[in-house]
């Protein structure tokens, strides 16, 4: 075989299994387990093959993410320092969860409480077919908890499988590339104050995990675990820093995060649908500011915006990502619109507070010249 036509059959391999993964996702269907203290969510293709599982503990903590039937991460959810640590294993459920099965794609309700520390959570989970884990979560002190040193939302994935891998981040407008070390070195592997997304992949399948909250998440981190546990990598968004974690009762911290199963590619041959979800991001921000809009007509083009962002959203987990990429772009428009029109009668205020200005100033200068002019003939006529 000539050589040169290794690559390319070889791209062809890659771009084929992508293309019957996505089409496996279109005619595959969820099977949910229930049991004692979990529920497993699984996605399995017309053959009853699993594409994907997700592990949800009751008390809403995930415990596993298969990809392809391999472990690719354990303990995603809260981290909580010290002496409760993760969410699925440091809490209990507090409730059943309420499981709803939309066809393509399945939402999770869960209630818990940490057993060392007073802290309630509801969780929401949103699994689809696309690969896309929606993952939001409020946490709540339902007493005052001074002791309380660092939380975090926190995912560990596993040494044996990533091991000399790159993981790949967006951070500072920019992606940046780390070693995940073969044998324990220092830590951070990782760190900064502006990730925007975290990429672990293999050359068939891999997962990204998207800051949806920038402004609830301080710092993005990635770390060798094997300091502690042994095992494993782990990528964490910081949501209260080392020391500056104590609670009051009733006092509350929110996560959003979500962990994109994609094919082949790695994060580059993924970015419509990362960047869409962090355009969602950019545009969630700009429809919460307009809480503070004076003008009726500016609140309700907002309120127009956030339905067609959650309506893209819908899309998007329905695998329908034009549709969701042009209701976005609505979304964005209306937006915009409602800003402008907010801020138009404060830009007309303002030109004319600065055109008063301007006129006082005027009137000033000619005053003064009038009464130093008139203070000048008065000398001459006294001398």
């Amino acid at each position: 075989m000539n050589r040169r036509m290794i690559p390319i059959l070889f791209l062809a391999i890659l771009l084929q299994l992508n293309f019957t993964k996505t089409h496996c996702q279109q005619t595959a269907e969820f099977s949910i387990s229930i049991g004692d203290q979990h529920v497993d969510v699984m996605l399995l293709d017309s053959e009853g093959r699993e594409i994907f599982g997700v592990v949800v503990q009751k008390n809403g903590g995930i415990s596993e993410l298969r990809v392809s039937q391999i472990p690719y991460a354990t303990s995603l959810g809260y981290f909580v320092w010290n002496d409760d640590w993760g969410q699925a294993s440091g809490s209990d459920a507090t409730a059943e969860p309420i499981i709803d099965n939309k066809g393509e794609y399945v939402t999770l309700t869960c209630y818990g409480m940490y057993r060392v520390h007073q802290l309630s959570m509801i969780t929401n989970i949103t699994i689809s077919k696309t690969g896309i884990i929606m993952f939001s979560s409020r946490l709540v002190a339902e007493r005052n908890e001074p002791t309380l040193m660092m939380i975090a939302w926190d995912s560990f994935l596993p040494i044996e499988l990533f091991a000399g891998e790159k993981v790949y981040i967006r951070a500072g407008g920019r992606v940046q590339e780390a070693t995940l070390p073969v044998d324990f070195g220092t830590n951070p592997i990782f760190s900064s104050s502006d990730v925007q997304w975290i990429d672990f992949s293999k050359p068939l399948e891999g997962i990204t995990l998207i800051n949806m909250a920038p402004d609830l998440h301080s710092e993005g981190i990635v770390q060798d675990e094997r300091e502690w546990n042994g095992t494993t990598y782990s990528a964490r968004y910081t949501i209260r820093s080392w020391g500056q974690s104590s609670m009051a009762q009733g006092e509350e911290v929110n996560t959003r995060v979500v962990i994109y199963i994609h094919g082949s590619g790695g994060y580059q041959g993924n970015l419509e649908v990362i960047d869409l979800l962090l355009s969602s991001v950019d545009l969630e921000v700009r429809i919460r500011n307009s809480a503070s809009f004076k003008s009726d007509r500016a609140r309700e083009l907002a309120s127009q915006a956030r339905v067609q962002m959650n309506m893209a959203l819908n899309k998007l987990l329905s695998g329908d990502l034009n549709g969701a990429t042009d209701t976005l772009k609505q979304a964005e428009s209306l937006i915009k619109e409602a800003e402008e029109t907010e801020m138009g009668p404060l830009m007309m205020r303002d030109i004319l507070m600065t055109m008063l200005i301007v006129v006082l100033i005027a009137i000033l200068y000619v005053a003064l010249k009038i009464f130093r002019k008139r203070k000048t003939t008065r000398s001459k006529i006294g001398g």
